[in-house]
């Protein structure tokens, strides 16, 4: 069902065909917006021409994203990989691989702006800690 958008609401052209589980705003520019689908789908929207940049296609449902700068971001889902996604050359790197599905990632230069710190949560609680330039994992966090 496609209705007519509110004053506060922005219709997406091409939007995925399944529920949106994530979206978020670039780290620069409110002009990009990165969304996961259950559709398996990770997307990423020019806002201010209404169009859709780059599309990374996964083997199950994605579950969360994360910029990391302008051209790259990160992606976890259901099967549990963490993946980063550069946006102009449409190339997956993989990060690093969880025993239960990613709800959660974020990139956290806050942690350590040298290494470039991309944290993944699990449905489970765990917070697992990976580098991103080599996809090292540096900590487990168990729940408190």
């Amino acid at each position: 069902m496609t209705s007519e958008p509110s004053v506060n609401e922005f219709l997406l052209k091409d939007p995925p065909k399944d529920t949106i589980s994530s979206a978020k705003f670039g780290p620069t520019s409110s002009n990009f917006l990165f969304v996961t689908s259950w559709d398996h789908t990770a997307r990423l929207y020019d806002v201010g021409t209404n169009t859709q940049r780059s599309c990374y296609e996964n083997i199950n449902a994605l579950l969360d994203c994360t910029f990391v700068d302008p051209t790259h971001g990160y992606v976890g889902g259901l099967e549990g990989k963490l993946s980063g996604y550069d946006f102009n050359t449409s190339v997956e790197t993989f990060l690093g691989f969880h025993n239960a599905p990613i709800k959660c990632v974020e990139f956290c230069p806050e942690l350590d702006p040298n290494t470039k710190i991309v944290l993944g949560g699990k449905c489970e609680c765990f917070i697992y800690v990976n580098e991103r330039k080599n996809g090292t994992e540096i900590a487990i966090l168990p729940p408190m």
